[in-house]
């Protein structure tokens, strides 16, 4: 059986998830869908809703006929809590172009009052991607799954647990 709230498979002897703690409502039949969605949007705002999800952009200039990075900061993207599993919130900044013969990084922080966690994961696209993003969605067991490229072309990296 899976969790009603992170999707991750559990032992029906589990009395909560072990990813993500949500309760296991074996043998609760009574709960209507209203409820349980009530119930589970409340447990995700109250265990995602915490954290920020940024990612690092560059500005450049070009200076005497060069390409020279001006400057690097993390931008917020999103709250946690504002993902949908398996459903890409893009990011406003576009690329022009990937070609498909180079790797590159894309490298986030995720935010918490508690806890800050940089990850940088490696992208090598099969095929050019052009004028894209960065997106990001939920995975099952509460992991950020990150998204490079657009709607119709797109590529995923490597999911990271966001608790």
């Amino acid at each position: 059986m899976k969790c009603k709230c992170c999707n991750k498979e559990i032992s029906a002897e589990d009395a909560v998830c072990s990813v993500c703690g949500f309760p296991n409502l074996k043998g609760v039949d009574d709960i209507s869908s209203d409820v349980l969605q009530n119930m589970v949007k409340e447990y995700k705002d109250k265990k995602l809703g915490c954290i920020r999800v940024e990612l690092l952009t560059y500005d450049y200039i070009i200076e005497k006929g060069k390409v020279v990075e001006q400057s690097a900061d993390y931008v917020t993207v999103c709250s946690a809590n504002e993902l949908k599993l398996q459903k890409i919130l893009w990011s406003d900044m576009v690329f022009e172009e990937v070609p498909s013969d180079r790797m590159f990084k894309v490298c986030i922080r995720l935010v918490s009052p508690d806890n800050e966690n940089t990850v940088t994961l490696d992208a090598e696209p099969e095929r050019a991607i052009s004028h894209g993003r960065v997106g990001f969605c939920l995975d099952d067991g509460f992991r950020l799954l990150t998204a490079v490229g657009n709607d119709s072309n797109k590529i995923y990296l490597e999911a990271v647990s966001l608790i």
